[in-house]
């Protein structure tokens, strides 16, 4: 079988991901106000950075049709915010499945830790002496919490003197987060070619000139680009679908116009 043409495969997979883009945003417009329950709200919250950063990644695509789509082909911004937009999806995943309200209480409780933590670390790299105050009070108040947390103590010691540290958000992996896409050994290939362009290691600039990837249309750029959109589009459908499963009992979704 021949092989398929580069331009066409590019711009299928991008129909593909704009339009579960489009239907990620219509099931969240769909679903606002909804009291779901604490579980649905941070799942909602999780959709909402999914689509804002399917969106940004939509317009960075090239596509001469679309007046709103980027001039230039940059394949690093665009591996940047694909990899925070695997992350998002992976947490989403964590984050709304369903546990028992002993477990995921301890899961938002951690996160909270967490996020506290990394503001208190900031503040006192920006010596910020009022947030570092009032973090250091907030910080020991989750402390305390999660001593006295139920499913906390049922952790073995080495879990919970991690939880404790507050460098965690979760106790359980990416890998473990990351659903059925997460799942393939393919993807985490991807995945850690992308974190070579989040942080500029060498890897992502070294063959840029030999590659012709100077901005202009190019097909090192555009295959690599058609690789991460066939994850993005896996990834975005899986957890478009289980949000729209999930909140079903309260709301009739219409079809995407």
């Amino acid at each position: 079988m021949a092989d398929r043409d580069p331009d066409e495969q590019y711009l299928k997979v991008l129909k593909s991901f704009r339009k579960l883009s489009r239907e990620a945003r219509w099931a969240l417009f769909q679903a606002q106000g909804l009291a779901g329950g604490e579980r649905r709200h941070w799942s909602s919250v999780l959709q909402i950075r999914i689509c804002l950063i399917s969106e940004s990644i939509e317009h960075l695509c090239p596509d001469e049709s679309s007046p709103e789509a980027a001039k230039h082909w940059d394949f690093s911004s665009i591996a940047s915010l694909s990899r925070n937009l695997f992350e998002a999806v992976a947490f989403f995943n964590y984050i709304s499945t369903p546990v028992s309200p002993e477990v995921f209480t301890f899961r938002v409780l951690l996160m909270e830790y967490n996020d506290c933590m990394n503001r208190l670390r900031i503040f006192r790299q920006m010596d910020m002496h009022d947030q570092i105050t009032r973090g250091e009070v907030e910080a020991a108040t989750f402390q305390s919490q999660l001593t006295d947390d139920n499913h906390f103590r049922t952790l073995d010691p080495h879990q919970q003197k991690r939880a404790m540290t507050g460098l965690y958000p979760t106790l359980i992996s990416l890998r473990e987060m990351a659903g059925r896409v997460g799942q393939k050994a393919e993807t985490w290939g991807i995945y850690d070619y992308l974190s070579t362009h989040s942080h500029t290691l060498p890897v992502s600039f070294f063959r840029i000139t030999t590659q012709s990837r100077t901005g202009k249309e190019n097909e090192s750029e555009k295959a690599l680009l058609t690789g991460t959109l066939e994850m993005l589009v896996e990834l975005v459908d899986e957890s478009v679908t289980f949000y729209r499963n999930d909140h079903a009992e309260f709301v009739s979704f219409k079809p995407l116009l």
